[in-house]
């Protein structure tokens, strides 16, 4: 058993400072040379390495650290006392609320662990979200006056970049989301003021402006299933089975085009997709395989699930293309590049062309917007929280962007079925 190292008279003066300062549930010691501080409460016990050195001379130092500390986690009681420490650490080696250069240094650091901490993102999720991080150091570097709230920086930030941001766009709220973000996670994990939190919602909202189109036209427009089935004829007379099967697979079932990368059938014929998405909300979360089913199209002999089955057999393969990338996909880290070839080869066919024309605004989205269209207006319907888990998203937001289109012709004819019915 080895021999308790005999304590020191400094170590007995520092230990019975801290007992005096912070009474009970704090304790130091001396960890391969450098001061450890340990919490415990009634039900757990937390440690951290100060990186100050077990020395008489910094006595003072290492009180000034646990000082630091406790106030972060009295100020933010969910952080841990790592998160706490390197917050107050953070603050001490570059003046967050100065206007000096050291700020920029300091808000350089929390980017920094911002990013560390949203890096099970896709790589070009990331990349965004450095992008986002990057601008707003420089903001809160460059800037005279320096902006000394969250809507300051949140106003600088429009002010700089949103020119060629649509009013009321998507990008905008991306953008302001990523900020928000950020500045939450400076106030909270760093010790930065509170002033610097993002503003409410209603400003924000002032800030990303409204839309200068409306909310149908901003909507994508669904394939109709006379043009599916017309597109999947032309290609089969030119003679391109491979387009016909990721025409098929991804309009029958509604997939979305990068979906091709994961999807599999197994023995029993069911087909299932993985996931392609994800966010600062699902980094973290193990997200099992999603079920996914053709909806068939009458007249056209279960051509929805033969295309399953001719993807299980390899009998008939995806476009060469498209098979590349999808090989390509694990040592790229993203899957936007499958989606990317799938609209290329649909914009070199001339069957798609020549259906642009006719209906000018189509896109490869309207395949899996022209699945949720016909089931909801297939016989008897199928119930939106179903259509809404096949496709992968909640019932808000399938109500939201994909139940939410229509057009003059179906309204006439919604009306024109109804009267008929009236005597």
């Amino acid at each position: 058993m080895p021999k308790k190292t005999q304590e020191t008279p400094w170590e007995k003066r520092l230990r019975q400072s801290l007992k005096d300062e912070h009474g009970l549930g704090w304790s130091l010691k001396n960890r391969r040379g450098k001061a450890q501080l340990i919490r415990r409460l009634d039900d757990f016990e937390q440690s951290v390495v100060l990186n100050i050195e077990w020395a008489p001379a910094n006595r003072t130092a290492i009180l000034s650290s646990v000082s630091g500390i406790r106030k972060r986690l009295e100020e933010h009681p969910e952080l841990s006392v790592k998160e706490a420490r390197d917050g107050y650490r953070a603050s001490i080696e570059h003046h967050l609320d100065d206007g000096d250069n050291d700020a920029s240094k300091g808000w350089s650091t929390i980017g920094d662990g911002f990013l560390k901490a949203n890096s099970g993102l896709r790589d070009n999720t990331k990349a965004d979200l450095k992008r986002i991080v990057d601008r707003v150091v420089v903001i809160l570097t460059e800037c005279k006056p320096k902006p000394q709230t969250g809507l300051a920086v949140m106003k600088a930030y429009a002010d700089r970049h949103f020119a060629q941001m649509s009013a009321g766009g998507v990008g905008r709220k991306r953008n302001l989301d990523g900020v928000s973000r950020l500045l939450k996670f400076g106030v909270e994990r760093y010790g930065v003021a509170r002033r610097y939190l993002p503003p409410a919602a209603e400003r924000i909202r002032e800030l990303i402006g409204a839309a200068t189109v409306t909310t149908q036209q901003n909507l994508t427009i669904p394939i109709k299933a006379e043009q599916f089935t017309q597109l999947l004829d032309d290609a089969l007379s030119a003679g391109r089975e491979d387009l016909w099967l990721a025409i098929g697979l991804v309009g029958y079932m509604g997939l979305r085009p990068s979906e091709l990368a994961t999807l599999s059938v197994n023995e029993a014929g069911k087909a299932y997709v993985g996931a392609i998405k994800r966010n600062a909300n699902t980094m973290n979360k193990v997200i099992p395989p999603r079920r996914v089913q053709p909806i068939e199209i009458e007249g056209r002999n279960g051509e929805g699930q033969r295309l399953l089955m001719l993807f299980q057999s390899g009998a008939v393969k995806l476009p060469k293309a498209l098979r590349n990338q999808i090989a390509l996909v694990e040592q790229k880290n993203k899957f936007q590049d499958v989606g990317a070839t799938f609209k290329q080869q649909l914009d070199r066919f001339e069957g798609w062309q020549n259906l642009q024309k006719q209906q000018p605004g189509l896109s490869p989205y309207s395949l899996r917007h022209g699945f949720a269209w016909r089931a909801s207006g297939c016989d008897g319907q199928i119930k939106i929280r179903n259509v809404a888990a096949l496709m992968g998203h909640s019932k808000a937001v399938h109500d939201r962007h994909y139940g939410a289109w229509t057009d003059e012709r179906d309204i006439e004819a919604e009306v024109d079925r109804y009267n008929a019915t009236v005597r």
